[in-house]
């Protein structure tokens, strides 16, 4: 028998989504570069470099300083709060760090979200991460 879900799920992406950092990516990508990673894209490098903390920490920390610069996203923050009213189950799943995604939560006036799949969590781009899969199936991550 099917498991029904007690509650709606809604899943937010972060960056563009609640909030645009404004985070040098090209910078970001160049430095990645410089320690090795590999790939076309910044996640591509990112996930390459995964078992390299300075290349984690420059993600963090050009991310967080994105987070300084940057600005909210209205719409986004509607909506997310119109779910959190309404008893839904909600989860950020992107492609940010955890790092960024928490302080900005930190800083919000926004219930705090169920799960967070950051990068780390999902190892992938989201339509091939396994990750995603217990959300869907309502069950924890």
């Amino acid at each position: 028998m099917e498991q029904q879900r007690a509650r709606p799920l809604a899943l937010f992406d972060f960056d563009g989504t609640l909030v645009r950092l404004a985070t040098d990516y090209e910078a970001l990508r160049e430095r990645l570069a410089e320690l090795g990673g590999s790939g076309e894209g910044l996640l591509e490098q990112l996930l390459s470099l995964r078992e390299n903390p300075r290349a984690q920490r420059l993600a963090d920390d050009a991310e967080l300083e994105g987070l300084e610069r940057g600005e909210e996203v209205e719409t986004g923050l509607a909506l997310y709060r119109s779910f959190a009213a309404d008893g839904a189950s909600i989860a950020i799943v992107s492609h940010n760090g955890r790092a960024v995604i928490e302080r900005f939560f930190a800083q919000a006036d926004l219930p705090y979200p169920e799960a967070i799949l950051d990068r780390t969590a999902l190892e992938a781009p989201k339509d091939e991460s396994l990750a995603v899969r217990p959300l869907a199936e309502g069950r924890a991550p």
